[in-house]
């Protein structure tokens, strides 16, 4: 399950955060500016201990989301949001 994650903006930077990983699997953020057409990770891959990561933002409209990867390769991926 891919925790929720939450992203402020503040600052000029887009503050990322979500609950702790309950499964072996490495973390990254990725954010679109096109209405969710294309992604394109913004952080490198994170241990599962990580629980938050600062983007720069980025004017006008954009969504992030979090994506697990597994040892296997398998990936998750959590939904979009929006900072507020």
């Amino acid at each position: 399950v891919v925790p929720t994650l939450t992203v402020t903006a503040a600052g000029g930077l887009d503050q990322a955060t979500w609950g702790a990983v309950t499964v072996p699997a490495q973390v990254a953020v990725e954010r679109s500016s096109d209405d969710g057409v294309t992604w394109t990770r913004v952080s490198p891959w994170l241990p599962e201990t990580a629980i938050g990561y600062d983007v720069p933002a980025l004017p006008g409209t954009r969504q992030y989301r979090l994506v697990l990867r597994g040892g296997q390769g398998s990936r998750a991926i959590g939904p979009a949001v929006t900072p507020a």
